[in-house]
C-alpha cells in the first residue's frame, strides 16, 4: 500500500493486502493510494504480550531476499517528497542512491539490530537519521553508535531501552547523553507500538524545527502513551494531547 498526503515524508515496506510498499505523503495535494501485488503475499508477524506489557515478535520471511521495488513506481513519489522513512523490509533497499542524488533527507528504525547484522547495516549506514533499540547492543552501546556516524552519513542515532529511556549520539560529540524515560501517565498494558509512536513524534518534533532535547521528549512521550492501551491501532496520541503531556511530564521532573 502507497499513501500521499501533505507531510512530505515517504514510507516504503510492506504491510496492507498483498501489496509491497507502504506508504508515501508528498508536500502537497490531498492524500492518495497506491499498491502493487506481489505473488509472494503479505509477510504476517505475530506479537505476544507478557502479563508487564513487554513484547516477543516473529515474523515469516515469504518475500524472497531479491525482491525490489521497481524504481518506476517509486521515483515520481520520492522526487516530491521532502523526507523518507524506510523500513527495513529490503525491497526498498536500492531506493537510497535515488534518495541520496535527489538530496531527500532518510531515516530507519533498525529494531533490535545487534550491531553486525549486514542487512540491518546498510539502512544504518545510508539514512542520515537512525533509531534503534539497545536491547542488543547494551555492552557495546557506544561502540555500535559511534560506528554508526563513522562509517555512514547519520547526522545523529538514538537508542531507545524500554523503561530506562534513550540514549543520543550526534555527530561531532564524543559523549553518548542518556535521556531518562517518561513516567507513563496509564499503566503499562501493551508495549506494541511504542518504538514506532517514539519515532514518529521526534521526527515530527524535529521537522517542526525543535531542539534534540525537545524531539527526546515528544517521542518518550508518545511511546508512554502508547503502552497504555492493547494493540497498535486502538489508540494514539493526537498533537494537542503530546504538548500537553510533555508540558506535563516538564513540569513533573
Amino acid at each position: 500500500m502507497t499513501r500521499c498526503g501533505p507531510a512530505g515524508v515517504l514510507f516504503p515496506g510492506v504491510r496492507a493486502g498483498a501489496g509491497i510498499g507502504r506508504a508515501i505523503a508528498l508536500k502537497d495535494g490531498p492524500v492518495q493510494q497506491r499498491h502493487l501485488v506481489s505473488p509472494h503475499g503479505t509477510p504476517r508477524s505475530a506479537n505476544l504480550v507478557d502479563p508487564q506489557g513487554r513484547r516477543f515478535s516473529f515474523y515469516d520471511g515469504r518475500h524472497p531476499g531479491d525482491l525490489r521495488l521497481p524504481r518506476a513506481f517509486y521515483l515520481p513519489f520520492l522526487q516530491r517528497s521532502a523526507h523518507v522513512h524506510l523500513s527495513i523490509i529490503g525491497h526498498n533497499r536500492d531506493m537510497y542512491e535515488d534518495i541520496h542524488r535527489l538530496g531527500v533527507t532518510s531515516s530507519t528504525d533498525l529494531h533490535d539490530w545487534d550491531g553486525r547484522n549486514p542487512h540491518h547495516r546498510h539502512y544504518a549506514l545510508n539514512s542520515d537519521y537512525v533509531f534503534l533499540s539497545a536491547a542488543a547492543i547494551h555492552d557495546r552501546l557506544h561502540t555500535v553508535l559511534r560506528t554508526i556516524l563513522d562509517e555512514g552519513r547519520a547526522r545523529f542515532v538514538v537508542a531507545t531501552d524500554g523503561a530506562d529511556g534513550c540514549h543520543l549520539l550526534v555527530r561531532g560529540d564524543d559523549t553518548v547523553r542518556h535521556f531518562p524515560a517518561v513516567r507513563p501517565e496509564r499503566p503499562v498494558v501493551d508495549s506494541n507500538g511504542a518504538g514506532d509512536a517514539f519515532v514518529t513524534a521526534f521526527l515530527h518534533s524535529l521537522f517542526e524545527g525543535r531542539s534534540l532535547e525537545d524531539c527526546v521528549l515528544a517521542g518518550s512521550v508518545a511511546g508512554a502513551f502508547v503502552c497504555g492501551s492493547v494493540g497498535t491501532h486502538t489508540e494514539f496520541i493526537d498533537l494537542p494531547g503530546l504538548r500537553a503531556a510533555s508540558a506535563r511530564a516538564v513540569a513533573g521532573g
